[in-house]
C-alpha cells in the first residue's frame, strides 16, 4: 500500500529563496567577477610593462638618432682630414730633402763641430763652421772629402771667446769650405 502525504510542508522564507541553484549561480557570478578583476589586474601590469618598454625604446631611438647625427659630423670631418692629409703627403713628397744633408744629421760624422751656415747651390756645398781643435777639423774634413766630394778650403782662423761671467777665455777655429759634390750634384 502506498501512502501519499499531500500536506504542505512549511518552508521558511530563507529556505524558500536560498536553494542550491541560487547558491551555485552566486558562486559562478562571484568567480567570474574575481577572475575578471584578476585578468584586468594582469592586463594593467602588462600594459604598464609595455609602456615602460615603449618609453625605454623611445629614449633609445632618440639616442640612436643623436649618434647618427654625430656619425655624420665625424664622417664629414674624416673626409676633410683625409683631404688635408692627402695635400700634406703631396707637399711632403714634393718638398724632398737633399740626401747630402743627412750627412750632417749623423752625430758621429760631425762630432766636435758646430755650424754657422750650410748652403747648397747646384753641385756645390758651402759650409761655415767652428771646432775646438785642429784635429777635430782634420777628422771632419776627411769625412767630408770621403763621403761628399772634393773640398776647396777657403779659410780657417783661430778665434777666441772671452766669458766675463766665468772669467775664462776659450779658443776655437772658425772655417769656411766649399765642396764639389760627387755624382754631379744634389740627389733627393
Amino acid at each position: 500500500m502506498l501512502r501519499f502525504n499531500f500536506s504542505e510542508v512549511g518552508e521558511s522564507k530563507i529556505e524558500k529563496y536560498l536553494n542550491v541553484d541560487l547558491l551555485l549561480l552566486f558562486l559562478v557570478v562571484a568567480f567570474a567577477i574575481v577572475s575578471g578583476m584578476n585578468a584586468e589586474s594582469s592586463v594593467r601590469v602588462e600594459l604598464d610593462s609595455v609602456r615602460n618598454e615603449k618609453s625605454a625604446l623611445e629614449s633609445e631611438r632618440k639616442r640612436m638618432k643623436k649618434l647618427e647625427e654625430q656619425k655624420k659630423v665625424l664622417d664629414k670631418k674624416r673626409q676633410e682630414l683625409s683631404k688635408m692629409l692627402k695635400v700634406v703627403k703631396e707637399l711632403d713628397a714634393k718638398r724632398g730633402v737633399p740626401k747630402v744633408l743627412y750627412f750632417f744629421a749623423d752625430p758621429s760624422k760631425v762630432k766636435g763641430v758646430w755650424f754657422e751656415t750650410i748652403s747648397i747651390t747646384g753641385d756645390s756645398l758651402k759650409i761655415e763652421g767652428n771646432c775646438i781643435t785642429l784635429e777635430t777639423l782634420h777628422n771632419f774634413l776627411s769625412r767630408v772629402d770621403k763621403e761628399l766630394g772634393e773640398i776647396t778650403f777657403k779659410e780657417a782662423q783661430l778665434k777666441s771667446y772671452e766669458s766675463k761671467s766665468l772669467g775664462l777665455t776659450f779658443q776655437y777655429y772658425s772655417f769656411i769650405i766649399e765642396v764639389r759634390l760627387k755624382k754631379g750634384g744634389v740627389s733627393l
